[in-house]
């Protein structure tokens, strides 16, 4: 919940932009992380924290649009779903 607020200006309605490179940097790793946590504890505001990183790096989501696609289809990695 704290990284979607670091991230995400909620009275302003927009991400912050001096936040926004230093998470780009760590884009696949916190994925990764997110993913794990969510697994464990399946928390809606995990959710919310996935839609705003979702949201506010839409132009780098590319590399990883299909594992993210697999992981909230609960397909395994490589799988036809």
């Amino acid at each position: 919940m704290s990284l979607r607020h670091l991230i995400y200006d909620s009275d302003q309605g927009v991400p912050r932009e001096s936040v926004l490179p230093i998470i780009q940097a760590v884009l696949p790793q916190l994925l990764d992380e997110l993913f794990k946590l969510m697994d464990e504890i399946g928390n809606d505001e995990l959710v919310a924290t996935l839609e705003v990183l979702i949201e506010s790096f839409s132009e780098h989501m590319g590399p990883y649009a299909q594992g993210l696609c697999q992981r909230l289809a609960g397909c395994p990695p490589l799988s036809c779903c």
